[in-house]
C-alpha cells in the first residue's frame, strides 16, 4: 500500500503527492485502489475533516482532485465509486455534472454513490434533480434509498409526487421508513419555497 508522508516536514510533499498521482493513473486497478484507500487520502478527503489531518497545499490538492475527476470514468466500478466519495468532500462546482453523469452508470453501486452525493448539497439543477427522479424506479435499493435522500434536500413538487409514488410501491421497508422521512421533509421545503413565491 502506498503511505503520503502528510505529517513529514523533511520529506518533500510535492513529491509524494507525484508518487500518489502515478499509483492512481496506474494500469494495475489494485495499485489504483489501494492508492485510494490510504489513510492519507482518506484523512484529507474525509467529508468532515477539519484541516489538521490533511497536510496538502491548495495546488497538490488541485492536482489530486483533478485525477479523482478522471478516475470518474475509470473501468472498476469500485474506482468509480471512491472517486465520488472523495469529489463530494470538495465544495467545488465543476465536479456536479460530472458525478451527475454516473446517475445513468451501469453499476448500481456506481448509481447509489453518486445520488447519495447529491444528499448533502442542494441542487440547482432541474436535470439533475429529473436523472435523481428516475432513480426512485431502479432495481436496486440502495439506488432508491439514496435518490429519496437526495431529492429530500434538492426535489421539486413533482420530486415529492414522484417520492409518495415510489413510497406505496417500495418492497423494502428500511426504504419506506426513509422514503416517509423525505416525503414529509420535501413537503416542508416545498411548502416553504411556495409560501415565499
Amino acid at each position: 500500500m502506498f503511505l503520503l508522508a502528510l505529517v513529514s516536514p523533511t520529506i518533500g510533499l510535492s513529491q509524494e503527492v507525484d508518487r500518489y498521482i502515478r499509483a492512481l493513473t496506474d494500469q494495475q486497478a489494485t495499485i489504483r485502489m489501494d492508492a485510494l484507500q490510504s489513510k492519507e487520502i482518506v484523512s484529507c478527503f474525509a467529508s468532515h475533516d477539519d484541516g489538521d489531518t490533511c497536510r496538502l497545499d491548495k495546488e497538490d490538492y488541485r492536482r489530486l482532485t483533478e485525477v479523482f475527476l478522471r478516475l470518474l470514468t475509470d473501468p472498476e466500478p469500485k474506482i468509480r465509486v471512491k472517486a465520488v466519495y472523495y469529489l463530494k468532500s470538495t465544495t467545488d462546482s465543476r465536479f456536479t455534472r460530472p458525478i451527475a453523469q454516473l446517475l445513468k452508470d451501469p453499476s448500481p453501486q456506481v448509481r447509489a454513490a453518486a445520488a447519495d452525493s447529491f444528499g448533502e448539497t442542494v441542487l440547482k439543477d432541474d436535470e439533475i434533480v429529473r436523472d435523481i427522479e428516475h432513480l426512485l424506479g431502479d432495481k436496486d435499493k440502495n439506488v432508491r434509498r439514496s435518490a429519496a435522500s437526495a431529492l429530500g434536500l434538492s426535489g421539486t413538487r413533482r420530486s415529492l409526487d414522484l417520492l409518495r409514488e415510489a413510497y406505496k410501491r417500495e418492497a423494502d421497508q428500511d426504504n419506506k421508513v426513509l422514503m416517509a422521512d423525505m416525503v414529509k421533509e420535501l413537503e416542508n421545503r416545498v411548502g416553504k419555497r411556495e409560501r415565499k413565491n
